[in-house]
């Protein structure tokens, strides 16, 4: 009996986070953790003993840790900030991953959308890597390939 594809690990996600159109930090990204931001529901009907579940998607949530060889993701997340601040158009913020399937029946991407970005940076100890985790709020995530 087959097994069927083989688990993916982070060899096969690739991201490219996208600040103002240009993209960054594909190829220092650490972690990527994305998170449904739903309305739970039970409902519950009269003549029936269990409540119906049901929820409601409100947006989703991203968190990407970079090591940091240079300031550019924080030149464009200040970019980002100082547009919203003096009420210019703010930058597009956007968020793409893609799932590499191991067996070659092809690959899934996924975008993140109207995104507002937010970021906690730690440069560790003496022997640590330097580190910026950029928590991204999403409108939507959409398969685009």
């Amino acid at each position: 009996m087959a097994l069927g594809d083989a688990p993916l690990s982070g060899e096969q996600v690739p991201i490219t986070l996208f600040l103002g159109g240009t993209p960054v930090g594909s190829e220092i990204a650490t972690s990527l953790r994305v998170s449904e931001k739903s309305t739970d529901h039970d409902d519950s009907y009269l003549g029936r003993d269990r409540d119906v579940p049901d929820k409601q998607t409100n947006g989703f949530s991203a968190t990407v840790t970079f090591n940091v060889p240079d300031g550019l993701i924080m030149q464009k997340l200040d970019e980002n900030d100082d547009a919203r601040r003096h009420n210019r158009p703010i930058p597009a913020v956007s968020l793409q991953f893609t799932l590499i399937n191991r067996s070659g029946t092809g690959d899934v991407s996924y975008m993140l959308t109207g995104c507002v970005p937010k970021r906690d940076f730690d440069a560790g100890g003496r022997k640590d890597r330097a580190r910026l985790t950029v928590r991204l709020d999403a409108q939507d995530m959409k398969r685009v390939l």
